[in-house]
């Protein structure tokens, strides 16, 4: 279902369902924009038979908007799809594209053009049917009452006519985006933004578009034809519509390459009243010109090394890395954020736009592009509830966007202490999928926000005979199984405290009263439970603050001081987490369960390293990269003196091993002010090496923490000054 709802004309305060519209000249627009979004559905749903568009149901009104209803599709798009496989094969890419464009030849019948085509809006569902989706979203949100059209880019997949609300738009508006979306499909390269082709092209009389043969040799010339004469930077020479696109990419005759032209102007051949007015212009821009030399120069445009930023957003990191580094730019990881499209570890933001020319790095002056990294999307996760309080289970509930609805029964937990928390109608997985309404949810759940869950709530036990009662014994035992003890007594129960351990999960470790002590029936026993043990999260790409407040939390609930190194890193902003202990696995869930004795560490980046002019060596000796720690002998009295922090069987790294040397020390700490100082260490200046050439490949990024001792509390010894 889509929703009308242009920021630019209209809001929803929270808690409302009515959409409040702005006064004044925005009313009118967002009326006018109204009426067409709900013709446009109108019109799209006459197509329902078609094979290559989604199908559009019905439209109605209601919340002071408009919506559309859809069909539900299950699978993927095409840019996700992309972003496993990198290229497909021309043939198969043209007949998964077939049913799209036949699709779009009625709809340009009917005066519709879909002007935002790219890999993102085509979905390939579970079934194999290819379809083009959101046809009624962003692009009628403003309205012919202040421009022609709305300006909708999606650089490397509009045409240069898109960039102009006032322009001549039509069928050949989506050949071109078609166009390139067959291009990234066969060749695995986006186009280089259609303005800057078309600059080139009119300065230089060259496109700097790339063939598709120059990607793929044995590509059929046609079907490269087909596609390059869709990509016509000029109207006037791109493919005019769908059916001259098809029969272009389906013919078995020759197709004849239309190469685009720009026309040279001839200054003899102008009218005299244009050559009066050049003359003017003329003497305007010498006045110009003289203004200009008073004031700063601009920066100079990027030099023949240039090179134009690729997209990366979607895809993998070691992908991403790969791109750059084939144009000799460099990544720089600078945080994570929570996507609703991207999923979890792809790249979801970069902070240089796609298609911007820049410089090429150097080793000594590396140019960096920022990205994000995609925590996948925002969720919320099921707090420990049970025996707890209902106010702050609720406030934790409504906090993490949860719908809450509260059943009142009758139990052994103590009055207004939840007892369960169940399923909702409607309440759905991660993935999207149902649960069954009614069903348990365990603490540490992920649902979708937006999620309904039923709360219930204890009301106590109700009227208890008053007499003395003998404690029983609950450790041990689970809570349900201590409440049905407790309530052979005639006593109430209530969570306390809860802390991680390596006993079961909700199991009793302590009890407020002790066994075998007489006291009033309806009295309340506070139980101590296990949380059992702690699962490890992913704390690699979170900026220092947020991984720390994890952290925190885990130690308010028993885990053991935790420590934070510093370190320079090439990949990762200062800042932001480059390495943690233990570590993550997503692909062995098992893995990340850990008893709370084990002493988690995170490695926080200082940013990448200063390169100064000296070259660094290619084979550094130990004592120029590693300031080994001082471990006294035993029995040592000295105010150093401590357990060796340097984990079992994981020895400093010798000459030759791969690592990175950084410009500034490792730093320790850890989250209580009784850590043990950091170890001693020799500060003096290591022996003289010969310089060579800086290596062609960049240094090893720093290798993860090695593990700690799980039995002891201490802190691992870590060999200093050199990345983790």
């Amino acid at each position: 279902m889509k929703e009308y709802l242009p920021s630019e004309f209209s809001t929803r305060i929270p808690g409302q369902t009515q959409v409040t519209v702005f006064n004044g000249a925005k009313q009118d627009q967002f009326i006018d924009g109204l009426n067409k979004f709900v013709e446009e559905a109108q019109r799209l749903a006459k197509f329902n038979n078609m094979d290559g568009i989604v199908k559009i149901y019905d439209s109605f009104s209601d919340n002071n908007t408009a919506y559309i209803t859809m069909e539900y599709l299950q699978g993927e798009t095409l840019a996700q799809r992309l972003n496993h496989v990198g290229t497909i094969p021309p043939e198969e890419a043209i007949e998964m594209l077939l049913p799209v464009i036949q699709s779009l030849k009625v709809i340009h019948d009917q005066g519709i053009i879909h002007r935002d085509i790219a890999p993102d809006n085509i979905f390939l569902t579970k079934e194999g049917d290819v379809k083009l989706i959101d046809f009624g979203a962003a692009r009628f949100a403003t309205t012919s009452l202040t421009r022609s059209l709305t300006v909708i880019i999606k650089p490397g997949y509009s045409p240069e006519e898109q960039y102009r609300s006032r322009s001549d738009q039509g069928p050949h508006t989506d050949v071109y985006a078609i166009g390139a979306t067959l291009y990234r499909m066969v060749t695995g390269t986006t186009l280089p933004e259609a303005l800057e082709r078309r600059a080139i092209f009119e300065s230089r009389q060259k496109d700097i578009l790339q063939p598709p043969s120059k990607f793929i040799k044995d590509i059929d010339k046609n079907h490269e034809a087909a596609i390059l004469n869709a990509l016509n930077v000029r109207i006037e020479d791109r493919t005019p519509n769908m059916a001259e696109f098809e029969n272009e990419l389906t013919t078995n005759e020759i197709v004849q390459h239309r190469h685009g032209r720009i026309k040279k102007i001839d200054i003899l051949k102008w009218p005299l009243w244009t050559k009066i007015f050049a003359s003017v212009a003329s003497v305007a821009v010498v006045a110009l010109g003289v203004w200009f030399i008073s004031t700063p120069p601009l920066p100079p445009p990027p030099t023949s090394e240039g090179v134009r930023v690729p997209e990366l957003v979607g895809k993998t990191l070691d992908a991403g890395r790969d791109s750059l580094n084939e144009l000799s730019l460099s990544m720089l990881i600078s945080g994570s954020a929570y996507d609703n499209e991207i999923g979890p570890d792809l790249i979801t933001k970069q902070l240089t736009a796609p298609g911007t020319f820049i410089n090429r790095g150097t080793y000594e002056n590396p140019t960096f592009i920022e990205v994000f990294v995609s925590l996948g999307a925002e969720r919320a996760t099921i707090p420990t509830y049970e025996g707890e309080e209902s106010d702050l289970v609720i406030t934790a509930l409504e906090n993490q966007g949860l719908i809450i609805e509260i059943v009142y029964e009758e139990h052994f937990t103590v009055e207004n202490c939840v007892i369960t928390l169940k399923a909702g109608k409607g309440a759905k997985h991660m993935d999207g999928s149902d649960l069954a309404a009614g069903s348990i949810l365990p603490a540490g759940l992920d649902l979708q926000k937006g999620s309904t869950v039923i709360l219930v709530v204890s009301t106590g036990l109700g009227e208890i005979e008053k007499k003395l009662v003998v404690v029983p014994s609950l450790i041990g035992k689970t809570y349900e199984e201590a409440g049905a003890i407790a309530f052979e007594a005639g006593l109430h129960i209530k969570a306390g405290l809860k802390k991680y351990s390596e006993e079961k999960l909700d199991s009793v470790m302590g009890q407020s009263v002790e066994p075998d002590t007489e006291i009033m029936s309806g009295s309340t026993i506070v139980l101590d439970l296990s949380l059992g043990l702690i699962i490890v999260e992913k704390y690699v790409d979170l900026e220092e603050s947020n991984a720390i407040k994890k952290l925190d939390d885990l130690v308010e609930h028993g885990l053991v001081p935790y420590e934070i190194r510093t370190s320079q890193h090439p990949e990762y902003k200062e800042g932001v987490v480059c390495a943690q202990y233990p570590p993550f696995s997503e692909s062995n869930p098992s893995q990340n369960m850990v008893s709370p004795n084990t002493v988690f560490i995170i490695t926080v980046s200082l940013g990448p390293p200063t390169v100064t002019e000296t070259p660094m060596p290619s084979s550094p000796p130990s004592t120029s990269t590693v300031q080994q720690p001082v471990t006294p002998p035993s029995g040592n009295t000295s105010p150093n003196n401590q357990q060796s922090n340097t984990p079992p069987g994981n020895p400093p790294p010798s000459n030759s091993d791969p690592v990175y040397a950084p410009s500034d020390s490792v730093s320790t700490s850890t989250n209580q002010e009784t850590s043990q100082p950091p170890p001693s260490v020799d500060l003096s200046p290591p022996p003289p090496t010969s310089p060579t050439p800086p290596p062609e490949d960049p240094p090893t990024p720093p290798m993860e923490p090695s593990p700690p001792p799980e039995e002891s509390p201490t802190a691992p010894e870590k060999p200093t000054d050199i990345a983790e």
